[in-house]
């Protein structure tokens, strides 16, 4: 194996295995299988780790790249990395699991974000992506947000403060979302620029 594969590989394990145990503490919690899916795939958290594990395992089997599977990379790397900000700054203060839940939460919102970065400073290719893509990266926390929102209104329960259109109002929602996104808009292009920064070192170099 090269180390791309052995790298992505682990990481993509790591974050595999810790889903698969934390959907496990869920049907404990929860009472059953269903229950845990409707609560479990409600975050954001895991709709992030899921995309970390597929495109992970995914290099780790077809090492190849490519401009796309760059900016798909550079995108679950900047996603991953949002998750563990958000959870540190606005949601940590609340949230204390212990057990096995204590070692899940650590791993997603930590050293999974951690580990992606790494990988993405050490081993993806720079120089390939384009400005316009930090506008395109948008659609997948989009997606999640539509989502949650129709979820949240059929529930009614919201997965985060945040978004809790019963308890703040839609208005208030839509304010923190576009906040969220531009925040996600600068980061994404705060990428392309190291993207390019590093492309021109490691000619120069």
């Amino acid at each position: 194996m090269t180390r791309t594969e052995k790298a992505f590989g682990a990481l993509g394990l790591v974050a595999a295995t810790t889903l698969v145990v934390q959907f496990g503490i869920d049907i404990g919690r929860k009472g059953g299988v269903v229950p845990a899916a409707i609560s479990f795939f409600g975050f954001f958290t895991i709709w992030t780790n899921i995309l970390v594990a597929f495109v992970c395992l995914r290099l780790a089997t077809f090492p190849e790249w490519s401009a796309g599977r760059i900016s798909l990379v550079t995108a679950t790397t900047m996603f991953i990395l949002f998750v563990g900000v958000i959870y540190h700054a606005l949601l940590a203060v609340d949230h204390h699991p212990e057990g096995l839940s204590a070692i899940t939460n650590v791993l997603m919102h930590y050293l999974v974000p951690a580990g992606m970065l790494a990988l993405w400073l050490s081993i993806v290719p720079k120089g390939a992506l384009e400005w316009k893509a930090a506008l395109v990266w948008l659609v997948f926390p989009f997606t999640y947000l539509v989502f949650a929102l129709v979820r949240g209104a059929i529930l009614d329960h919201y997965p985060y403060f945040f978004i809790n259109v019963a308890k703040y109002g839609l208005s208030q929602v839509l304010i923190n979302a576009v906040g969220f996104t531009l925040f996600l808009l600068v980061l994404g292009l705060a990428f392309v620029g190291l993207d390019k920064m590093l492309s021109r070192v490691r000619r120069t170099a």
